[in-house]
């Protein structure tokens, strides 16, 4: 039994096993879920304890804050989420500019990624940015949501991504989001169809990946960001993966708009993605994660037949 992450990983699974013999009850796609008891919409911003987190990090001087949560490392694209950001920053006026800041909660320097405050200092010497490690280091589940919280928008600009859960539960504390055209990340974009209904694991056994833009309709939560070229990527435990390269400079036009949105208009947008997320369309919950699973546990005890012993050769 095969339980997929992404809707993009289902549709290869069907592809392939369907050639060898497996059933249609063998492979499911099971997005993952997250609990509301460590990711949830604080409504009342003036809580004393979420007041003080924010002062502790640097967060209560800025009205727009782009966080970036992933680790340092290269199929993150690190690099160029610091180039969107500037893009975004080089559009706005002085002034406007002391309303931003980049949240940067990752290590500020990976030998598997790169030194940002390095690449930062060269690149964009004269704009905010807060390295949260500076500040206090890694989070606890409260911490954690005070800063989904916090924040206005969550970018990933990774170019291969299983599922990317760092948005999903920026979506479940209300917020909206950046994110490239890869990997499990579509799944959160809510893409739509001619009809108006939402793109199903299904849907992906004959289209593959919505990376091209076959569909562009998607939730008014998300700014999708199409890449620009793939390049075929490896390494010894994974000899060759797609790389979908997505432009910083579309990226950073994505956070200029949501820029100009605006206070109330992202809230209304961050409202609809957080109760998609927790609908029965997208079921990325851990109520829906545990259901779908004990689901498809019991379709297997139900249905497995013992195989015959076979050899591999190589």
């Amino acid at each position: 039994m095969l339980m997929s992450i992404s809707k993009q990983t289902y549709g290869i699974n069907k592809r392939i096993l369907s050639k060898f013999g497996y059933e249609d009850w063998q492979t499911d796609y099971v997005p993952h879920g997250i609990t509301d008891k460590r990711i949830n919409k604080i409504e009342d911003k003036g809580d004393t304890k979420f007041r003080e987190f924010e002062k502790k990090h640097g967060l209560d001087k800025y009205k727009f804050k782009i966080l970036y949560l992933n680790r340092n490392i290269r199929r993150k694209n690190p690099g160029d989420v610091a180039l969107a950001y500037k893009h975004f920053m080089d559009k706005l006026t002085p002034e406007k500019r002391k309303e931003c800041v980049l949240v940067w909660h990752s290590a500020p320097s990976d030998e598997n990624g790169t030194d940002m405050r390095a690449l930062c200092n060269a690149l964009l010497p004269d704009y905010p940015i807060i390295f949260t490690y500076d500040t206090g280091g890694p989070m606890n589940d409260e911490e954690m949501n005070f800063l989904y919280n916090s924040i206005d928008i969550y970018i990933n600009m990774a170019s291969n991504e299983g599922f990317g859960l760092g948005s999903l539960e920026a979506l479940h504390a209300g917020k909206n989001i950046i994110l490239n055209v890869t990997g499990g990340m579509q799944d959160q974009c809510g893409f739509k169809k001619e009809d108006g209904t939402y793109l199903t694991a299904e849907d992906y056994v004959e289209l593959k990946s919505n990376h091209r833009g076959t569909y562009t309709n998607h939730g008014e939560w998300v700014k999708p960001i199409f890449p620009t070229n793939r390049s075929l990527q490896g390494s010894p435990q994974t000899p060759y993966i797609f790389d979908d390269r997505c432009s910083f400079e579309d990226a950073g036009e994505a956070l200029l708009e949501w820029y100009k949105a605006g206070t109330e208009e992202r809230e209304r947008c961050g409202e609809i993605g957080r109760q998609w997320a927790q609908g029965e369309d997208a079921r990325m919950t851990a109520k829906h994660l545990s259901e779908s699973f004990i689901k498809n546990i019991e379709a297997t005890f139900k249905n497995w037949k013992p195989r015959e012993k076979y050899t591999l050769e190589v």
